[in-house]
């Protein structure tokens, strides 16, 4: 990658799903540092301190999944092992709390804590109107209360939805890969 970089061909250079090992070792042996980290980031697995050491090198975060993967039921659930699913955090009774607070969707709650959290967030929908309502999070800000009280919700590795101890089954045979991430 680069070579890719040096060749103009890419502007810079990301990594995906890395753990702080993984991360460490690219730092010490690269010419041009990575400049960010995408990675399963919501408010039941907030890799808090992942994102501290990112920051800390200079790279930044983008937030994958950041409404928890609420469809992954549906897409895994048929799956042998597969039982075991973190709730989705959108209908989080803190979450709604704040929300009506502040008169927003949970969504929008949800939102507005990454982007103070201080992360780049990815989100996904087909519906125009669900897309209208991720950019309408400016307009207001989370008290400390309500910032305090959404840190509480993280679950550590228990809060993972994608790999880790969460998605056991298909997904779980990953854990023989020597560098898979997730290692309990």
């Amino acid at each position: 990658m680069e070579e890719q970089v040096i060749a103009g061909r890419a502007k810079s250079i990301g990594l995906a799903c890395f753990n702080q090992r993984q991360i460490q070792r690219i730092l010490d042996h690269c010419t041009i540092k990575p400049a960010n980290l995408s990675l399963e980031l919501h408010v039941y697995c907030q890799q808090k301190e992942l994102v501290s050491f990112c920051k800390n090198n200079g790279m930044s975060v983008t937030a994958e999944f950041p409404f928890g993967s609420p469809g992954l039921q549906q897409v895994l659930g048929g799956f042998e092992g597969d039982k075991k699913f973190v709730p989705s955090a959108l209908k989080d009774p803190v979450i709604k709390d704040i929300a009506r607070k502040h008169n927003k969707r949970p969504s929008q709650i949800i939102l507005r804590y990454l982007i103070e959290y201080g992360v780049a967030v990815v989100i996904k929908s087909v519906k125009p109107r669900r897309l209208r309502e991720c950019f309408d999070i400016f307009d207001f800000q989370l008290t400390r209360e309500d910032f305090d009280r959404i840190s509480e919700l993280d679950r550590g590795e228990e809060g993972r939805n994608i790999g880790g101890s969460t998605c056991t089954g298909v997904l779980n045979q990953l854990e023989r890969h020597p560098e898979f991430p997730w290692k309990s």
